[in-house]
């Protein structure tokens, strides 16, 4: 994999393809996309490619309302919908995901609890809970 290569699946891939259909069209394997992307890509690449894999999902986040308007059977088309609405609450989740509210009813009670310091007078209070729980 070399960075020329690997731009041009960038490009197939913000254009709304998949890392395996953007590497078979480049005659080459999703493994070795991916491994570049740990053993030789430089900063600057691995952010084109997290560009083009988020710039991909919001075009699939376009297509819901696309595939929405189209005439085509039901069943099929809330397939399609429901697939991309997984996909984008899993990968783009504070955009896409559900959101999850959290609301405490009932009563609650604090307590606080004094712990002894080091001083001599703190010491001493250890000291004697130590023995008090040795002699039982």
């Amino acid at each position: 994999m070399n960075a020329e290569r690997f731009a041009r699946i960038c490009k197939s891939i913000s254009a709304g393809a998949t890392v395996i259909n953007a590497c078979t069209a480049e005659h080459c394997g999703s493994n070795q996309v991916y491994d570049y992307l740990t053993d030789s890509a430089s900063e600057p690449e691995k952010l084109s490619y997290a560009r083009a894999v988020n710039t991909r999902l919001e075009r699939l986040a376009d297509e819901i309302t696309d595939i929405a308007d189209r005439r085509m059977d039901p069943r099929d088309k809330q397939v399609r919908i429901d697939a991309r609405k997984w996909l984008l609450a899993k990968l783009l989740n504070r955009k896409y995901g559900d959101s999850l509210s959290l609301q405490h009813s009932g009563n609650l009670t604090t307590r606080v609890i004094r712990i002894p310091d080091k001083s001599a007078e703190g010491a001493a209070v250890l000291t004697s809970a130590n023995d008090t729980q040795g002699k039982q």
